[in-house]
């Protein structure tokens, strides 16, 4: 039977104002600069969805008019209506509180490191810290322990390729896929502040976490689980960024966060004492398999604006502070001061091209075969 004019006409109107109204409410960003690396970089595109100022959370990605330049911009929101803020060596204060955001795994860290194979024993020395290559990975018969061969420094990995940093890095993560082949096997992962070694210990079989502290000899119990599902193979990750240890396995946070006080910094020659050197490593004896490693860092955001850089900022009632992601190269509200809810456009939703949601991604390690 043909189908009548009229039906075709009703359905072609239909289309069209199908897509006007989402092309109202939902549209697409290109972005511009690398200003919000490594989750966005330059040439991506965004899926923007409408926001009222209600809905606004910390950590969401924004597109707006910047205040002086009325230009679209994206940027991702650090304070809030009524909050005071301020930027201090690297870190956020919130109303006068060091921000720790919640990580309960890589995905919410910038990535520095991610090794496997051949390549885990040039970036960590693996041959002459005692362990021995298997076809899948660096086993560690003997009690063995390595970090990195030199301390990680800033910069970021991206989508096919790396951008060098040249300060040390701090708030440093490291997550590893660990075995343990055998019932006696135990593995772990460590960082290292200043003089204290931090360490999350996995052993007899998979059914028992420890977090501890190292310092001049002396081992201190931060925190500790036994019965876990036996299964002798995770994901381990621990994170030490704003002075809080947190702990997950395979994604999924085990102990609370753990503040721990301020560390005693290794002074070198040459270097200013307000440097702090950090370092990642991993290690195991009897029968403990490493396949992969990845170290990262948190979010360092520079005092470099007239805006909340040294100084606390009050915002007022739907005002909003929001800073790139890529610091040192990112126009935000250091330099132009707070955001109005009046010139927000909407909320990023998930990059569309590349697919992707917000994190940065790590795709396959460097190394593996």
């Amino acid at each position: 039977m043909r189908r009548r004019p009229k039906a075709t006409l009703l359905a072609v109107v239909a289309g069209i104002a199908t897509a006007l109204l989402l092309s109202t409410w939902f549209a697409p960003v290109e972005i511009r600069g690398p200003s919000m690396r490594p989750w966005l970089e330059n040439g991506d595109w965004a899926l923007v969805v409408p926001v009222g100022e209600d809905e606004i959370k910390r950590g969401d990605v924004l597109v707006f008019r910047e205040p002086d330049s009325g230009m679209s911009a994206v940027k991702r929101v650090l304070g809030l209506p009524g909050e005071e803020i301020m930027l201090v060596g690297g870190d956020l204060l919130v109303d006068g509180n060091l921000f720790a955001r919640r990580l309960p795994g890589p995905d919410g860290m910038i990535p520095l490191i991610h090794l496997a194979g051949p390549l885990l024993d040039e970036g960590f020395g693996l041959l002459e810290a005692g362990f021995e290559p298997q076809a899948d990975g660096w086993l560690a018969r003997k009690r063995s322990t390595a970090f990195l061969r030199t301390p990680p420094s800033e910069g970021m990995l991206l989508r096919g390729g790396r951008e060098p940093g040249g300060r040390p890095a701090e708030d440093l993560g490291i997550e590893v896929d660990l075995e343990l082949l055998s019932p006696e096997a135990y593995g772990f992962v460590a960082l290292r502040e200043g003089g204290t070694t931090f360490l999350l210990r996995l052993a007899k079989g998979g059914r028992e976490l420890r977090l501890q502290s190292l310092r001049r000899g002396e081992v201190l119990e931060l925190g500790k689980v036994e019965d876990l599902p036996p299964l002798p193979r995770h994901r381990m990750f621990l994170t030490l960024a704003n002075q809080v240890l947190q702990v997950s396995l395979d994604g999924k946070p085990i102990f609370p966060p753990t503040p721990y006080a301020e560390v005693e910094p290794i002074v070198l020659a040459d270097v200013p004492s307000s440097v702090r050197w950090e370092q990642a490593g991993f290690g195991g004896q009897d029968g403990a398999l490493i396949r992969q490693a990845r170290v990262l860092r948190d979010f360092r955001w520079e005092a470099s604006g007239t805006h909340a850089c040294g100084k606390g900022l009050r915002l007022a009632e739907g005002e909003f502070f929001l800073l790139g992601d890529n610091s040192s190269l990112s126009r935000d509200s250091r330099q132009y001061g707070p955001v109005q809810s009046s010139a927000i456009r909407g909320r990023v939703a998930f990059r569309l091209w590349p697919a992707g949601d917000l994190s940065p991604g790590w795709g396959e390690p460097e190394g593996r075969e």
